[in-house]
C-alpha cells in the first residue's frame, strides 16, 4: 500500500496520526529520503511501517484499534500527519519516488 492509502485507512480509527523516520530532521518533509518510516497513534502504538521504498507501507495488527489518547511529548522527532503534510508527501512521492522506482534510468546512462 502507499503512504496515502495507509493514512486513509487509519483515519477512521484514530483522531491523530504521527509520523517518524530514521532520516535526519531536515529530511522529514522530503518523502523521497525516508528510511525506516513508521506511523503511530498519539499514545505511541505502531500502526504502520515502511517496507520498501518510501511509498511502500504495511499496516500492523493494531491498525484498527482506537488510541488511548495519550500525548506524545517529542514533536521534534515525530510529525503529526495533517492535510498539509499529506500534500508535501504526495509531491515528493509523485515527482521523485515513483519516477525513480518505476522508471529507473537505462544502463549506461
Amino acid at each position: 500500500m502507499t503512504f496515502e492509502q495507509v493514512v486513509k485507512m487509519l483515519k477512521p480509527f484514530h483522531q491523530a496520526l504521527w509520523f517518524c523516520c530514521r532520516s535526519s530532521p531536515e529530511e522529514l518533509f522530503h518523502a523521497d529520503c525516508w528510511q525506516g518510516g513508521t506511523i503511530t497513534t498519539t499514545g505511541g502504538k505502531l500502526l504502520a511501517f515502511q517496507v520498501g521504498h518510501p511509498d511502500e507501507w504495511k499496516l500492523t495488527i493494531l491498525a484498527n484499534q482506537p488510541d488511548t489518547g495519550l500525548v506524545i511529548d517529542e514533536p521534534d522527532v515525530e510529525s503529526e500527519i495533517t492535510e498539509e503534510f499529506l500534500v508535501e508527501v504526495r509531491f515528493y512521492m509523485v515527482m521523485l519516488v515513483h519516477t525513480v522506482y518505476e522508471c529507473p534510468p537505462e544502463p549506461g546512462i
